[in-house]
């Protein structure tokens, strides 16, 4: 973990965000953390429910119910890893336990996603950028993905190859306590996207990108941005919806104008292609966390990995 741990050190930036008017206000955190800052733990405790006694009561729980259950008895969970789940879970050890054993089944069913990349894939994908890491946090400590969907070519990055970015960049995040506990907010960019997308949105695709994202993986999804909705987008919609829950529908944003994105994002944490003051390119420090971060990933068994601090 050193490695990946120093790279995260080694960053500094500032930016943060939230709904239409927490706008403009606070001071900003880098993506890349290495403390707790009061007001995070503050939220872990008021809205996720941590405290020391709970922690305690809610882990021993969590550790029964994984040794009662076929497929996770004989894993040695990481403590660490544990505690992501319930956090998500509000401190709820029976939700924990089934994202648990959600993801556990879901790598002795779909093994490539759990796989490492080439180096050199790493960085010819995030060099373009498909997807982009923003250096800086919404004043909430939210973190920032963008995913310029209209610039993926599936003949260079199929749905797997996806799954398994997808997979490297969660997972690793979420070994952030800071992250762990704010969350993410995603922009989806249909700009440009062509009738060859619609190669990757069969059913099958749709499920498993929710149900790894949503049922799996122990990520707290604030707000979910739709930008340019297109064609491909709206032939997209009807599929994806029949599996979104209540809850994640209410946090989706649809917007046609750059200006719209303002009202949730400060400019200073915002890529210039939306009128923001950050790069259109991931960084050579982002390139090289998710480098690092592959080769964690590499390491990692269904037991989990330590947080980072």
């Amino acid at each position: 973990m050193g490695e990946l741990k120093n790279i995260t050190i080694g960053i500094s930036i500032n930016s943060m965000t939230s709904k239409k008017s927490s706008a403009l206000k606070n001071e900003t955190l880098p993506l890349f953390t290495t403390y707790l800052p009061d007001f995070a733990l503050k939220q872990c405790e008021l809205e996720l429910k941590e405290t020391p006694e709970k922690k305690s009561e809610e882990l021993t729980r969590l550790r029964q119910l994984l040794k009662v259950e076929e497929i996770t008895r004989n894993i040695n969970f990481e403590e660490d890893f544990l505690i992501q789940y319930l956090r998500h879970s509000k401190y709820e050890a029976h939700r924990a336990y089934k994202r648990l054993r959600n993801v556990v089944d879901l790598k002795r069913k779909q093994p490539d996603f759990f796989k490492g990349l080439p180096e050199q894939y790493i960085v010819s994908q995030f060099s373009k950028p498909i997807i982009l890491l923003m250096p800086k946090r919404c004043p909430d400590g939210c973190s920032i993905f963008v995913a310029r969907l209209g610039k993926w070519n599936p003949n260079e990055l199929t749905f797997d190859r996806f799954m398994q970015v997808n997979m490297i960049m969660f997972t690793q995040f979420l070994r952030d306590q800071m992250t762990q506990i704010t969350g993410f907010k995603i922009i989806y960019d249909f700009h440009e996207a062509s009738l060859q997308l619609l190669k990757m949105g069969t059913p099958s695709n749709a499920y498993y990108y929710y149900h790894t994202m949503i049922d799996c993986i122990p990520g707290r999804y604030k707000e979910l941005h739709i930008f340019n909705e297109s064609i491909v987008f709206k032939a997209f919609w009807p599929i994806i919806r029949i599996f979104l829950s209540e809850k994640i529908r209410k946090r989706i944003y649809f917007h046609s104008k750059i200006e719209e994105l303002h009202e949730y994002f400060p400019l200073s944490v915002l890529p210039a292609m939306y009128g923001g003051e950050e790069s259109n390119e991931n960084s050579r420090n982002v390139i090289q966390w998710l480098k690092n971060a592959n080769n964690e990933f590499v390491k990692s068994t269904e037991a989990g990995q330590p947080n980072f601090y």
